[in-house]
């Protein structure tokens, strides 16, 4: 179980980094931390940070990081480029398959991101990114019982807005309003 204290993570990461800045899994992390606080702003620049340390070991989590965060600030074009450059280093990173999902649904190129989100959860069916984007592009095309389906699987307390509020619109539309009220209470 974590602790969820993601600001004295931060200020950990902070003093190793300041140690020996030569690693890139402090700045990775110091991303990381930033992303769970919310403040994608300053997760792209140490995830750039990880990327530009001559240490190649997270490479492609930073790339895939980085990418997420930028499409988290509407930055979708070069969110999908870093994406990319993740699945380029490491073809099979599952995790950067949903992300690319993600990618392609936040520019809208909706067909692209559901072959990706299938494609993500053929190799793991919990892969959360991928269950999210194929429900809000399922959302797109009223097909509510499919929303409701993934995201039945992939909802809690820590995960985007948009998907409660996804799936509060699906049971909306199929009469469950009891249970859209309550996702639009945690959106």
């Amino acid at each position: 179980k974590t602790l969820n204290d993601f600001e004295g993570s931060f200020n950990d990461y902070l003093k190793a980094s300041e140690i020996d800045p030569s690693l890139p899994h402090p700045f990775h992390n110091l991303g990381r931390s930033k992303i769970e606080l919310g403040d994608y702003v300053s997760a792209i620049d140490y995830f750039t940070k990880s990327i530009n340390v001559d240490d190649s070991t997270l490479r492609s989590e930073s790339y895939r990081l980085r990418g997420y965060s930028k499409l988290e600030i509407n930055d979708s074009q070069n969110g999908l480029v870093d994406v990319e450059k993740s699945l380029e280093i490491d073809p099979n990173n599952i995790e950067s398959i949903g992300c690319l999902s993600y990618a392609k649904y936040k520019c809208d190129q909706i067909n692209e991101a559901i072959i990706f989100a299938d494609e993500a959860l053929k190799l793991n069916p919990d892969c959360k990114l991928a269950l999210l984007s194929r429900a809000l592009c399922r959302a797109l095309s009223g097909d509510d019982h499919g929303v409701i389906s993934d995201l039945d699987k992939v909802l809690d307390e820590s995960l985007s807005y948009v998907g409660f509020f996804c799936r509060g619109c699906a049971k909306k539309n199929i009469e469950d309003y009891q249970g859209a009220i309550n996702d639009f209470n945690c959106a």
